[in-house]
């Protein structure tokens, strides 16, 4: 019987714990499948991550995941040097951000509050103890937050489609919606976007 070669014996036990090896990182996709990952950077609305079993880089944008753990926050670019504010007395604070290309508007309470661009947030400083109402131009779902003291809520805009029909044709609509997600990913995402809307 004929030896294998120490290199080639080294190979096969680099490539195995190379296939075998458990991330540190984690995702949740919109269906709640949680996997392991490598996070190699969030940066403008946009997650760049390593999985078992694929040498490449899958570069997706981050409203495409409800949740996530990062274990090394330095792989969050954060150009604008944005910081979460600890909200004052009294209050609560609503960061809405809009991780597509498309720009939206929110309404806040029925009233027109701002129009976020593509890789965007905005920050809403709101009274506790009173019930806040959010929607987007185009989108009928609604969010409602009761705001508590000193706590930080996050909305994502994500692009969505719906069909319907007007009795001839059948046909697609699309809208920005809004989702209530107080995750740690959406902490991550309004740190890594590119800009700051203005009302």
């Amino acid at each position: 019987m004929k030896q294998k070669s120490p290199i080639i014996l080294l190979l096969i036990l680099f490539s195995s714990l190379v296939y075998s090896q458990e991330f540190p990182d984690y995702l949740v996709d919109e269906n709640g499948f949680q996997f392991s990952c490598e996070i190699r950077e969030i940066k403008n609305g946009k997650i760049k991550y390593y999985v078992n079993g694929n040498s490449s880089i899958i570069t997706k944008r981050i409203v495409e995941f409800e949740n996530g753990y990062l274990s090394d926050s330095s792989k969050v670019k954060n150009s604008l040097g944005t910081k979460i504010l600890k909200p004052d007395l009294g209050f609560a604070n609503v960061y809405i951000y809009n991780g597509q290309t498309t720009a939206f508007k929110v309404y806040h309470n029925g009233k027109e509050l701002v129009k976020i661009k593509g890789n965007s947030y905005f920050l809403l400083k709101i009274k506790s103890n009173e019930l806040h109402s959010f929607f987007s131009s185009g989108d009928d779902s609604l969010v409602e937050i009761k705001a508590e003291t000193g706590k930080t809520y996050y909305i994502k805009g994500k692009l969505g489609e719906k069909s319907a029909s007007n009795g001839i044709n059948n046909y697609t609509t699309f809208s920005h919606n809004l989702i209530l997600e107080n995750s740690e990913l959406s902490r991550y995402a309004v740190l890594s976007m590119k800009k700051k809307a203005k009302k």
